[in-house]
Parts: structure tokens; C-alpha cells; sequence
């Protein structure tokens, strides 16, 4: 542990500072038994028995206010202290021994990385990645055991800068499952994030695209390839790392569906597999897709998609058209789930289409058009 993570009061009287230092000292390294006053005391690792003379020696504070000093240090949530004979006192650390008070949080951060590569699937991995060398810009050399929520609260100001209110809030989920891994680890005992608010973000059903921004996205699409993209997300709703990872062994022609499901590649939301009747219109884009090999959204020479790529090509055309910032390509699938409802399609059916584990999730997601609103209120005749 290093100075600056001492509490203040600490620093700022030397004998507490003194005291302090000679305590943690003298911890043992294994379990032990030892006799005082022909009474049997165990000492369990990071625990020792010092007396009186011990601190006099060490330290030279009289011996008077060694009851005072060592009821101060009993406070500090750091150590644990009892007398258990006159003059003798049992002290315990509270901080684990095996934290590397050292290490960094980039340091940290490398190990954390090969744990979600081991253990989780291959699209939390790259958001890891992403995330966490963000963090380590901001976080620099600081240890890992410093963070406090303030931290955490400046890295959230310091990103509205650079990424949207929805991305920080990913961004921080992440980060708190990091912290919540270094707690499983014992690098640290208490998860800076865990006061940490999200980001309120309003008015999320209204990030679709109206018919005439789709027609303006559409004709400014250049690559075939990325059109034929596009397109199929509005016509389908499909996600953005599902369409990359579609396999012509996907598509039943015969019965117009396609299944979407996990591979070694790619890790479907949820682990859960589904298989979606296609809308006459994503029938005709496949029907006019060259077959490259086994993906069936690939480069014009046959190279894969890359579906972060995409995401951001498409937002560099939005911003390029002038259209409303908070449309991306998740938005693609909004559109869809909007003109479904507008459509009359029942809530469960586009449910199943768009792979929504709650149907409350469906609601959410696809809002009332205003237009539809109004004329529906129409339709009713009113007693007054």
C-alpha cells in the first residue's frame, strides 16, 4: 500500500504513522501458536503479538499513550486490534496479503483480457477490448486499488466527449465487470462502481428511420456489398453481428427462412438459436448475392465482415447526410420493429422475428408511430 492511500489523519501524526508501519511489519506469514502468561495463543496468518516493550523499542513512543495510539489504529479499517493481556496486543491486517499492491490497472487489465477470452464469447471480448484500453488511457499508472466512484464519475465525464450516452453505459457495465473479476481475484475488496449510476438516456423509441431518410441513406450507399447490408437489416431486424455471420447453409430456400445461430465464430445474444420466415423483399437480396464461399455478406473480392466496421461506415454516412445523431445501425433494426407494428403484425410474431427474450422488450423497442397514433384516435367516437 503506498502513502497516498492511507487515511489522512494517519499522515499527518507521525507516531500513528510510526506505530502503523512497525504493526504491519511483524504479520506471520503462516499460522502459529505461541504461550503468554501460560496461556496458549494462536496466531493465524497475517496476525501478530506485540507488546509494550516491542513498540517502545521499535519506535520509541512512551509507553502512556500506546493504549490511545493503538485504540486510533483499531479504527482504521486496515487493522484489527485486541489486547489480550495486559500490555500484549493481537493485531490482524485487514488488507489481503495476496493483493499486488503494485499493480496497475493496465497491468491487471492484460490478465482480465485472457479471462473473457477463456470464458465468454467472442463479441464480450471485443467490447472488452474496446472498453478497457479506454479505460487504461484514462487510468494510466494508477493501482488498481486506488479507484474510487469519483474516478469512475470522471471517466464517464471525460467519455461524453467522445462516444454516445448509450456507449457509456456499456462502457461502465463493463468496467464494474472488471472490477467485480479483481474483487474475485482479491486484487481488490470493494467495486468502485458499485454507486455508480447509469446514464439516463430519453426518448429511446424514436431512433428509426423515417421512410425518407432510408430512401437518402439508401442512395448514397456506394459498395454493393454494404447496401445489400443495409437493406437486409431493414427488412428483417436482424442484428448487426447476427448478418456478418450468416452461412448460405443458414438459408432454406425452399421454406424462405433463415437461422441464426451460434458458431466458433460468433456467440447469437442470448446462446438462443432462431429460425425467421423472411419477408419477400430480403428473399430478392439473396437472390441477387453472389456466392463468395461459405458467408453469404461478404467484400465484393469474398473477404469477411467485419460488423464493427459496418456500424461505423454507416455512421460516418449518417453524419456525412446531416441526419439525426443519434441514429446508427442498431437503429436499422428499430426501423424494422416500427413499420412491423405500424403494419398491424402482432407484438409476438415480431417478437419471435427479432429474437426478444420478453415481449416487454418488443414494446419497448418498436414505440407507436405518431401518425398511426392519430389515426386511430380517429376510429374513435367519442360520447360528448
Amino acid at each position: 500500500m503506498t502513502l497516498t492511500q492511507l487515511p489522512k489523519y494517519l499522515l499527518h501524526d507521525h507516531r500513528l504513522l510510526a506505530l502503523y508501519c512497525f504493526l504491519q511489519m511483524g504479520r506471520n506469514s503462516q499460522p502459529s501458536k505461541i504461550r503468554l502468561n501460560g496461556v496458549v495463543v494462536e496466531v493465524k496468518e497475517n496476525e501478530s503479538v506485540v507488546s509494550n516493550e516491542d513498540i517502545i523499542a521499535a519506535t520509541g513512543i512512551q509507553s502512556e499513550i500506546i493504549p490511545d495510539l493503538m485504540t486510533s489504529l483499531d479504527e482504521v479499517e486496515l487493522l484489527k486490534i485486541a489486547e489480550i493481556s495486559s500490555g500484549y496486543y493481537k493485531v490482524r491486517s485487514q488488507q489481503n496479503e495476496s493483493i499486488p499492491v503494485s499493480e496497475t490497472f493496465e497491468e491487471f487489465s492484460k490478465k482480465y483480457i485472457e479471462y473473457v477470452s477463456s470464458n465468454m464469447a467472442p463479441k464480450t471480448l471485443d467490447n472488452a477490448k474496446r472498453v478497457i484500453k479506454a479505460f487504461c488511457i484514462y487510468a494510466g499508472s494508477k493501482s488498481i486499488a486506488g479507484f474510487t466512484a469519483e474516478d469512475i464519475e470522471e471517466f464517464k465525464r471525460k467519455r461524453k466527449d467522445e462516444v454516445g450516452l448509450t456507449t457509456i453505459n456499456m462502457d461502465i457495465r463493463t468496467i464494474r465487470a472488471a472490477f467485480n473479476v479483481a474483487i474475485s481475484w482479491k486484487r481488490i475488496k470493494e467495486n468502485p462502481c458499485d454507486s455508480v449510476k447509469q446514464l439516463k438516456i430519453n426518448d429511446e423509441k424514436t431512433k428509426f428511420f423515417a421512410r425518407e431518410q432510408c430512401d437518402l441513406l439508401l442512395a448514397n450507399i456506394k459498395d454493393a456489398w454494404f447496401r445489400r447490408i443495409v437493406l437486409f437489416a431493414i427488412v428483417t431486424g436482424l442484428r448487426r453481428g447476427e448478418i456478418p455471420n450468416l452461412k448460405w447453409t443458414d438459408y432454406d430456400q425452399e421454406k424462405q427462412t433463415i437461422s441464426i445461430q451460434s458458431s466458433s465464430e460468433y456467440r447469437v445474444k442470448g446462446g438462443k438459436a432462431r429460425t425467421i420466415v423472411l419477408h419477400e423483399d430480403a428473399i430478392k437480396i439473396l437472390q441477387l448475392i453472389p456466392r463468395k464461399g461459405e458467408l453469404i455478406f461478404v467484400r465484393d473480392q469474398g473477404e469477411p465482415v467485419d460488423a464493427s466496421h459496418i456500424s461505423k461506415k454507416l455512421k460516418k454516412l449518417i453524419r456525412k447526410l446531416g441526419l439525426p445523431e443519434d441514429l446508427h445501425f442498431h437503429s436499422l433494426r428499430h426501423t424494422f420493429g416500427t413499420y412491423a407494428a405500424d403494419a398491424g403484425v402482432p407484438v409476438n410474431t415480431i417478437k419471435e422475428i427479432m429474437g426478444h427474450s420478453s415481449i416487454l422488450t418488443t414494446q419497448n423497442y418498436i414505440g407507436v408511430n405518431r401518425e398511426v397514433m392519430k389515426n386511430e384516435l380517429k376510429k374513435i367516437s367519442m360520447p360528448c
